[in-house]
């Protein structure tokens, strides 16, 4: 008996393509019907080979495909910068090279006359050395261009000397003035081969010494290479041993080492270190008189700063004696020009105040000296000179006697007088300005 369904044939081949088939339709996907992309995902490998696209030791493309394409766009720039650079410079510059005197222009544009005429210049310029022979090989010139510079092998070298030349007015050249070495061959000029050693047997001197002054301790054995310094150390080290708890002291804080305890015996008080109980009366005293610092800094300051007030004022009141000498110490009026000699001269202004005498003429002279050193402060009248001998002198008395009435007349007849000296200006003063003999300055 044949069975009929109402489903349709499968085109499948077999049953598992059929059951792949089915369950692929039954299943929904979320982006619909449309084809999937995957995502790409860059890997290490590849970045690597990415960033070593370019050589940065070779600085070179590795493809070389892209590398003569780069250089060919950079060959092309740098032709079109240099021929815009051309083309300004034939604008604003020489239209020829100003060292081999070649033209830049294009040949059909070329100046063939100036060229020529450049070319014998050059010709006819004398030579920088005014010499006939190159100054630094001291080879003719011919020779010097064939010559060879290096020695043969085995043959020594050995520097030729200047040529026996003079220049113009009898004068030798620059390069007679020569050195014992030559800077250019680095080497002498006169036995080389024999003082190259010598200077290759300082250096090794000198270089012993300094080695052997870093490398005389034998770290296996424990000791200097040199007995004298062995000697010398293990004798230190006794004398530290001898005083090692001493030392000990040294090292400890300044509270403890400065401690009663430390400095003397607080039972017998016999002292253990002098130097350290000189230090602590020290710090003691210091400690007493810091507290008057202050105080005494500040009376000190106050002093000093008016001992300054007072000779900076002292200063700006004295008047110099030699003050108007310098008016009249070049011979003629520094306002007017006019000299103060010849038959057109004028006579200089009348000082103010009149030179003042020597030490030994005032010692002389007694009395005191006023304004002007003697006539307008003791009335005119001139003291005798002095005996200064120590002879015993009977009218001495008499004379001070009468040195004395002749001061108390003159001061008496200064004070009743009004006349004042002429480089004193007349002040008169009020009397309804004066309060108990002195001038009123204030509002009471």
């Amino acid at each position: 008996m044949a069975m009929y369904t109402n489903s349709a044939p499968y085109d499948e081949a077999s049953w598992g393509d059929t059951l792949r088939n089915y369950r692929k339709s039954t299943n929904k996907v979320p982006w619909g019907n449309q084809q999937f992309v995957p995502t790409k995902r860059e890997t290490v490998h590849e970045k690597s080979r990415q960033e070593r696209q370019f050589d940065p030791i070779t600085m070179k493309y590795r493809d070389d495909t892209k590398e003569s394409l780069v250089q060919e766009r950079e060959r092309a720039f740098a032709a079109v910068r240099v021929n815009d650079a051309k083309d300004k410079q034939l604008c604003f510059e020489q239209k020829f090279n100003i060292i081999n005197h070649r033209s830049h222009l294009p040949k059909e544009y070329e100046d063939k006359n100036r060229k020529t005429a450049m070319m014998n210049e050059v010709k006819r310029r004398a030579p920088d050395s005014r010499v006939k022979y190159n100054i630094i090989s001291h080879m003719g010139k011919e020779e010097h261009h064939t010559a060879k510079m290096v020695p043969r092998e085995g043959e020594e070298f050995t520097l030729r000397r200047s040529m026996n030349v003079t220049m113009e007015g009898g004068m030798k050249p620059k390069s007679h003035q020569t050195r014992e070495f030559d800077v250019l061959t680095n080497k002498y000029i006169e036995n080389n081969t024999a003082r190259e050693v010598e200077d290759l047997e300082v250096q090794r001197e000198v270089l012993t010494k300094k080695y052997w002054k870093n490398h005389d301790y034998d770290i296996l054995a424990g000791r200097y290479c040199d007995g004298r310094k062995e000697a010398n150390y293990q004798h230190s080290l006794k004398e530290k041993e001898q005083n090692w708890g001493k030392n000990k002291m040294k090292s400890l804080p300044t509270a403890i080492k400065y401690s009663e305890g430390n400095v003397y015996d607080i039972v017998s008080n016999e002292i253990k270190d002098s130097r350290y109980i000189m230090t602590v009366d020290e710090k003691r005293n210091k400690s007493i008189a810091s507290k008057m610092g202050s105080k005494i800094e500040e009376q000190i300051r106050t002093k000093a700063m008016e001992e300054d007030d007072r000779l900076e004022t002292m200063a700006h009141n004295r008047i110099h004696p030699y003050r108007f000498k310098e008016e009249r110490r070049y011979g003629y009026d520094p306002i007017t020009n006019i000299s103060y000699k010849g038959r057109t001269g004028v006579q200089p202004a009348p000082l103010r105040q009149e030179e003042s005498k020597p030490v030994w003429a005032r010692l002389h002279g007694g009395g005191n000296v006023g304004y002007g050193g003697g006539g307008r402060g003791s009335g005119g009248i001139a003291a005798k000179p002095r005996d200064l001998s120590g002879a015993n002198n009977n009218a001495g008395e008499a004379r001070r006697e009468q040195m004395y009435s002749a001061r108390r007349d003159s001061s008496n007849a200064t004070m009743n007088s009004t006349q004042k000296p002429d480089f004193v200006p007349s002040l008169t003063i009020p009397a309804e300005g004066m309060v108990d003999g002195r001038l009123r300055t204030g509002g009471n």
